[in-house]
């Protein structure tokens, strides 16, 4: 058997891991309401936010990637056009 306080302190974390517990299923509860009325738990709200993110920055990723591109063609013509150059001078 267990002495005084140490059943006491089982007990007190016993209480404390219910309370984790409690604090954990309440906030999995919380809702967000969006700018258009959509009511979204907090889960959902952050998997949108990912989801959307991912899209946005894979954009942007292309974009550079096209850009680079036309970059490096700009420089194979301006490289063509200053042996041109050289050459009729």
């Amino acid at each position: 058997m267990l002495g005084g306080e140490e059943e006491l302190k089982t007990v007190q974390v016993r209480g404390q891991a219910r309370n984790r517990a409690a604090a954990a299923a309440s906030a999995a509860s919380v809702t967000i309401t969006t700018a258009a009325g959509e009511v979204l738990t907090i889960s959902e709200f952050i998997s949108l936010k990912e989801e959307s993110t991912s899209r946005r920055l894979s954009n942007m990723d292309q974009m550079l990637k096209d850009l680079e591109r036309q970059m490096e063609a700009l420089e194979t013509e301006m490289g063509k056009a200053n042996e041109c150059v050289e050459w009729s001078t």
